[in-house]
């Protein structure tokens, strides 16, 4: 595992630089306005809508909501259950 910091500056821009650079195949989960490009960038985006609520940019952006990470890691690591999820 190899850990990458944010920093501070741009996140929006630096997240999609991100993902961009170490795509394709590429999942990732947030709630901020700081993750829509993110998003909107990666091969699978899951919005995860806590207490304390999710930005809509980056709702609308994303392919699937959860309400927990948990869940979120749980369809990544029981990948079965995102066929009826994005079943088209």
């Amino acid at each position: 595992m190899e850990l990458h910091v944010i920093g501070q500056d741009d996140q929006r821009e630096e997240k999609r630089s991100f993902v961009r650079k170490i795509a394709p195949g590429v999942a990732v989960m947030g709630n901020g306005v700081n993750d829509e490009l993110m998003f909107r960038q990666a091969d699978l985006s899951i919005a995860v809508i806590g207490k304390e609520g999710c930005a809509t940019a980056t709702l609308m952006a994303s392919k699937i909501v959860v309400t927990d990470v948990i869940d979120g890691l749980d369809l990544l690591f029981m990948h079965h259950r995102l066929i009826p999820t994005l079943r088209k």
